[in-house]
């Protein structure tokens, strides 16, 4: 994941997991962070935009996207809030055996995994 954030390249959404296909979840935080980034390029918001509408440096805005860097969800949100976005968190069912849709984080369009079995 890290040469997405490096090369400023957008990171492609979970898609449904095939049968009997194993599946990684991404913590929320990190999670977010992939929306932020993917946000700040569809928009092509550079780090020092984002920072002027922040009230804030560059490299605050940078330790928003770094994935080695703990960030709390307040600063992702409130970056969100910068381009105009919702950060909302949702909980679902965490039954993994049954066919169920996790939705972990969203940001306007769903970033959702079915999980279990497919019919």
């Amino acid at each position: 994941m890290d040469f997405y954030f490096e090369d400023k390249r957008p990171v492609p959404l979970p898609s449904s997991p095939k049968q009997r296909q194993r599946v990684v979840e991404l913590p929320v935080s990190l999670s977010a962070k992939v929306l932020l980034l993917n946000e700040m390029l569809r928009q092509k918001v550079r780090p020092a935009e984002l920072a002027r509408r922040l009230g804030t440096t560059p490299q605050e805005v940078n330790r928003l996207t770094d994935l080695h860097h703990a960030t709390k969800i307040d600063g992702v949100a409130g970056a969100m809030r910068a381009l105009g976005k919702r950060l909302v968190i949702r909980v679902a069912l965490a039954d993994l055996n049954s066919s169920v849709e996790r939705t972990r984080c969203i940001l306007g369009s769903s970033l959702t995994r079915k999980l279990g079995h497919h019919a």
